[in-house]
């Protein structure tokens, strides 16, 4: 079975130096790898061209999304099975070969993700539930947070780690390191170009489950991504987007009378994060970014 790698890069050439050796000293793989650069301001292309000539690149001229530049690598790619993989990652011996074996042993299952660790071998909490109003509200409100609770219930972002101990279905995982089947896209559409960045996967995967697709999790198939790191400063582009990216996913999946609630629920829930870490905790960057978060919710 023929494999193809899709990366979409922004300013990614140190990431590339750790991440492309990983990729072509995989043991009996040898795949087709493409890079769409959303029109990055360091030497990535001719970085690429020339210390990996046989990489397809389509460079584009200006920054047109992650959801949008994958949509042109999955168009451009040759092979059936679709390896969607974020530069800042790399993948642990064995891992293409684990994707190849089970997608080969289990000729009906469509979508899977791989397993992802942190920079320090731990393991990387990168899926979820659909967002549903009671999922939002107890996101929203650290309720998903409690041990108790966050075993019997499946939450909207699935944070414990005993949900990654062993292969099951999510209805979405992280974007970093997904892969699937090209009839999938036949049969539900491409990344919604609507969404610049943040949220595409959940969205996307949502009309997979409503294809009944399920969503496979791989423990076996490890992949190491830096892009999450839980012990660094909060982001605020990260927070924004997630934001965002509710709002719109209520709109488009959702009936109108839910997006009223949906407001509520994610302007209470920024207004009590910013009350919390600016008068409880002091830290006040993060009470600004959950202020910007509560001006963000329409």
């Amino acid at each position: 079975m023929k494999l193809s790698i899709i990366i979409v890069a922004y300013n990614s050439q140190k990431d590339f130096v750790r991440l492309l050796p990983s990729i072509f000293t995989q043991k009996k793989a040898k795949p087709e790898v493409i890079v769409v650069d959303n029109a990055s301001t360091d030497k990535t292309v001719s970085w690429l061209k020339k210390h990996y000539p046989k990489i397809k690149v389509i460079a584009n001229q200006q920054n047109r999304g992650f959801g949008t530049a994958n949509n042109q690598g999955i168009k451009a790619a040759s092979n059936d099975l679709l390896f969607l993989l974020n530069p800042d990652t790399r993948l642990q011996f064995g891992c293409l070969e684990q994707i190849i074996s089970w997608f080969t042993v289990n000729p009906d299952k469509q979508i899977a993700g791989c397993q992802l660790l942190n920079p320090d071998g731990s393991i990387q909490p990168s899926g979820g539930f659909n967002p549903t109003l009671f999922k939002l509200f107890c996101w929203a409100f650290f309720i998903d947070d409690l041990p108790i609770f966050r075993r019997l219930v499946k939450p909207y972002q699935a944070r414990d780690l005993s949900f990654y101990q062993q292969e099951r279905q999510f209805d979405w995982l992280m974007g970093a390191a997904l892969i699937f089947r090209r009839p999938v896209f036949k049969q539900i559409g491409y990344f919604d170009e609507h969404i610049f960045l943040y949220g595409e996967e959940v969205e996307l995967l949502f009309r997979a489950q409503k294809a009944k697709i399920p969503v496979w999790f791989l423990p076996q198939a490890k992949v190491m991504h830096w892009g999450y790191d839980p012990k660094q400063s909060l982001k605020e582009s990260a927070v924004l987007g997630e934001y965002q990216a509710l709002d719109y996913f209520f709109r488009k999946h959702r009936p109108a009378w839910q997006c009223l609630v949906r407001r509520l629920i994610l302007k209470s829930g920024a207004f009590l994060r910013a009350i919390l870490f600016g008068k409880i905790t002091h830290n006040k960057e993060k009470a600004k970014i959950y202020e910007k978060a509560w001006r963000l919710v329409k």
